[in-house]
């Protein structure tokens, strides 16, 4: 009998496929996709944006100590990374499209939070503009409904939070169906196991390239409890329940 790693392999694969250069072939026989879904920034398209203080993605918050910061976007990633950075010590301005915030689209344990600082000139607001420009030194936005001057917010750091694509390949290369216009993976609510057996899928990843996030890191940590049922072997009926479907949590 092999040592661990061989045991391991021999499972059985769930999936094949070439192996890159230098890689290794693991033979399983359950996988579980907990990969996220923010993999790919949606760019906003303006000159500048590829500035070495432009971000697409919150690094540490620490890092923003005493800086100040223009976050484009109004859902919950620039709401939530505002809120952690204005906590850290960050001067923190939120520049987005719409003329009001998005209540129904933000997480409603953080709104509170967020609507006091705005209104006590904790963090600064700007609503109904565009960004026009980013330069080394501030952004320029303008209104999006034409008309008025463009004014330039100081920055020495911009958070362009704007939403994220999700990257579908590794569901591609295992077989995983994927439904709607967000490309969500499919698979049954009670087990988290996708149309292929034994991949199952958790978190985030469950939601696609979501445009009305649903799908949350609070309210996904039932996944857990439910993949390790089905693993486990407890509650023998509930694959026979199963419904697939696109899943959209409650």
């Amino acid at each position: 009998m092999g040592g661990p790693a061989e045991q391991h392999r021999a499972a059985g694969p769930v999936a094949t496929g070439s192996v890159p250069a230098g890689g290794n072939e693991y033979r399983v026989a359950k996988v579980v996709l907990a990969i996220g879904n923010m993999h790919r920034p949606r760019l906003v398209g303006v000159p500048g944006e590829g500035l070495p203080h432009v971000s697409h993605y919150l690094g540490d918050p620490h890092d923003y100590y005493g800086r100040e910061v223009v976050i484009v976007g109004g859902r919950n990633s620039a709401v939530e990374a505002a809120i952690r950075l204005y906590r850290v010590g960050a001067r923190v301005t939120i520049c987005q499209r719409r003329a009001e915030l998005e209540r129904d689209r933000i997480k409603y344990w953080i709104l509170p939070e967020l609507e006091w600082l705005i209104k006590k000139d904790q963090i600064g607001w700007h609503g109904g503009v565009g960004v026009r420009e980013i330069t080394e030194s501030g952004v320029v936005v303008g209104p999006v409904a034409g008309g008025g001057d463009a004014v330039s917010v100081p920055a020495d750091a911009v958070l362009l939070l704007t939403g994220y694509d999700q990257d579908p390949e590794l569901f591609g290369m295992l077989g995983v169906e994927l439904e709607g216009p967000e490309r969500r993976p499919r698979f049954a609510r009670e087990t988290m196991e996708t149309n292929v057996p034994g991949v199952f899928v958790a978190g985030t990843a469950t939601g696609g390239s979501q445009q009305r996030s649903k799908v949350f890191i609070e309210n996904s940590h039932e996944h857990v409890e439910r993949i390790v049922r089905a693993i486990a072997g407890r509650d023998v009926d509930v694959r026979e329940k199963a419904v697939f479907e696109g899943n959209e949590e409650s």
